[in-house]
C-alpha cells in the first residue's frame, strides 16, 4: 500500500528546509564515500508541490557531491546551503539555527524566492536533538521558524501553529 501524499501549505510565504542525512537520503554501511554513493532515497519533497531547500551543517567541500546526488534522485530544491567552513564541522547545531534564522530575518536571499514573500519556515529532520534545539533557541514572536520531526512532517501535526 502506498503512503498517501499530505496535503501541504502550498503557499509563497512558506519555505520548506530539509536536513540531507537521515531525512532526504539514507547511507548504508561502509566507508565515507561508500556510504555517499550507497545512498538511497527516502522521499522527493520536489513531488509535494512546495518551494524548499536543503540546509546542511556539512562542510563546503561536499556541495558537488550532493548537487549531484540531487541530480541523480530527481531532488530540485531551490538552493542548497552548507557551513561556511570547508573541512570544519563544530557547532553544528549553530550552524543550522544562524541559517534558519538569516533566511527569516531576509539577512540570506534564497534562490527564486522573493525575500519579502518569506514569513514562515518549517526546517524538517530526524535528528531529534536538533529538532529539540532549534525550537527552544527561537523566539516565536519574532521569526516564525519551526523545527519538526519527518513524522510530524508527514502527519502534519504543526499546521496549526504556523
Amino acid at each position: 500500500m502506498k503512503k498517501e501524499i499530505p496535503r501541504m501549505l502550498r503557499n509563497a510565504s512558506t519555505v520548506y528546509a530539509f536536513d540531507f542525512f537521515q531525512t532526504l537520503l539514507q547511507p548504508k554501511s561502509g566507508s565515507i564515500f561508500g556510504k555517499f554513493f550507497g545512498m538511497r532515497l527516502l522521499f522527493n519533497p520536489h513531488r509535494l508541490g512546495i518551494r524548499w531547500v536543503i540546509i546542511a551543517a556539512i562542510p563546503k567541500f561536499w556541495y558537488p557531491l550532493i548537487k549531484l546526488h540531487c541530480i541523480l534522485n530527481g531532488l530540485n530544491p531551490a538552493q542548497i546551503i552548507l557551513s561556511n567552513k570547508w573541512f570544519s564541522r563544530k557547532d553544528s547545531e549553530k550552524i543550522i539555527l544562524n541559517n534558519l534564522l538569516n533566511i527569516s530575518n531576509n539577512d540570506r536571499v534564497l534562490n527564486y524566492v522573493n525575500p519579502s514573500l518569506i514569513r514562515r519556515i518549517r526546517y524538517v529532520s530526524n535528528n531529534l536533538g536538533l529538532v529539540k534545539y532549534i525550537n527552544s533557541n527561537v523566539n516565536t514572536l519574532y521569526n516564525n521558524v519551526l523545527a519538526q520531526t519527518v513524522t510530524d512532517f508527514w502527519e502534519q501535526k504543526y499546521d496549526s501553529i504556523i
